[in-house]
Parts: structure tokens; C-alpha cells; sequence
């Protein structure tokens, strides 16, 4: 019965981490990079289990969903690059200005661009703050 327990334990271990952090769908070919990916997932894991021990007595479902909600984020923010990267190939490649440069000048004018994103964006800031509040 000792060893079954153990077991259990194990098994929904697993099961939680394939289910929500999305463990074993690495799909690089690199060993490396699934020692990785695995690596980050176990990280994820102990990082969730602490804070459900140490802080509030929420599920451990509930903090994987908020731990979702904020990787999605990142996904959106990746796409946000992929669109700035898309934009400058079909608009600002062809008329002479190089990538370093158009970059450059994001960063030293961040201010003035995060202002517009907020400008066009403002739900999705919004949106985040409550994340971050949660």
C-alpha cells in the first residue's frame, strides 16, 4: 500500500505537468533542447507547488491556470514581434533602413512607442494588470 502511494503521488505529478505545462510537447529534435524544455516544466512545477505551500491555500489547478494565462501572454508577445518584424520587411526594408537601426531607434524611443501601443491597445493593458493582480 506504501509503494502504491508513492506511486499515485508520481503518477498525478506527471499527469498535472503533461496536462498544464504542457510537458512532452517539446517537438525540437535536439536533445538538448527536450532536456531543456523538460528542465523549464520541472522548474515551473516546484516553483507552483511552493507558492500553493508557503503562500494562499489555492489548488494547484487554479495557480496552472493563471501560470497559463500569463505564458499566453508571452505568446502574445511574441507575436507582436513576429508582426514588427513582418512590418519592417514589407515596409521599411524596401526603402533603405536597416534592421539594427529601425531597432535602435524602438528602444531609445520607447517611451513614445509604448504611449501609442497604449493608445491603440488599451484593453489589452488592462487586461494584464488584472492578471498581474491576481
Amino acid at each position: 500500500m506504501e509503494t502504491y502511494q508513492l506511486r499515485w503521488g508520481i503518477k498525478v505529478f506527471f499527469r498535472d505537468c503533461k496536462q498544464n505545462l504542457a510537458l512532452g510537447r517539446c517537438q525540437s529534435k535536439d536533445l538538448d533542447a527536450q532536456i531543456a524544455d523538460t528542465s523549464i516544466v520541472l522548474m515551473n512545477y516546484i516553483v507552483l507547488a511552493l507558492k500553493k505551500r508557503f503562500g494562499d491555500y489555492e489548488t494547484l489547478g487554479g495557480l496552472f491556470r493563471r501560470f497559463k494565462e500569463i505564458m499566453l501572454q508571452k505568446t502574445l508577445v511574441q507575436k507582436i514581434w513576429a508582426l514588427l518584424i513582418s512590418l519592417f520587411d514589407s515596409l521599411f526594408a524596401g526603402l533603405g533602413i536597416e534592421w539594427q537601426a529601425f531597432i535602435r531607434r524602438l528602444i531609445y524611443k520607447q517611451n513614445l512607442v509604448m504611449e501609442e501601443v497604449r493608445k491603440n491597445f488599451n484593453e489589452l493593458f488592462s487586461n494584464t494588470a488584472q492578471l498581474a493582480e491576481n
